[in-house]
């Protein structure tokens, strides 16, 4: 199974991604119809969030990527409810640590809110909806696994 480990810090836990564009022309469609992976980002950080119902983009990394919106919609925030620019990309993985795989990209297509904030570290906030793709471990001694 892939596997991303490393440490957190008993706040926060940070990990390095790549954040995958995809095409919604019609020449970049899979035999599927599904969108096609077009560009891939340089390794970006991502906070992980399990109080985050969907994941988000900073607007850096969308225009970085040329991605376009495919709408707005109202998300709740910690800060109340505001109106966002969703983008749909895929996310990549990118393991290190013993026995961690290298590059693995999740194979549902995300639809992620515009990140509201320049004050951040990270550029990307995953969210549940990323996160239950796979089997997330925080562990005490402060370390954590993410197999998918």
């Amino acid at each position: 199974m892939p596997l991303v480990s490393g440490r957190h810090n008993g706040r926060q836990l940070i990990i390095d991604v790549a954040v995958v564009g995809v095409s919604l022309e019609a020449d970049f469609l899979t035999p599927d119809r599904e969108p096609a992976p077009s560009v891939f980002s340089e390794p970006v950080k991502a906070q992980i969030d399990t109080g985050a119902t969907s994941t988000s983009v900073s607007p850096q990394v969308a225009l970085a990527l040329r991605l376009r919106p495919s709408g707005k919609r109202d998300v709740m925030t910690a800060n109340g409810l505001r109106r966002a620019r969703f983008f749909e990309f895929h996310v990549a993985m990118l393991g290190k640590g013993e026995g961690a795989t290298p590059f693995y990209m999740l194979p549902r297509t995300v639809k992620g809110d515009e990140l509201n904030s320049d004050r951040f570290v990270f550029d990307i906030l995953l969210g549940m909806d990323v996160i239950s793709q796979g089997d997330l471990s925080v562990r005490r001694d402060g370390t954590f696994s993410f197999e998918f």
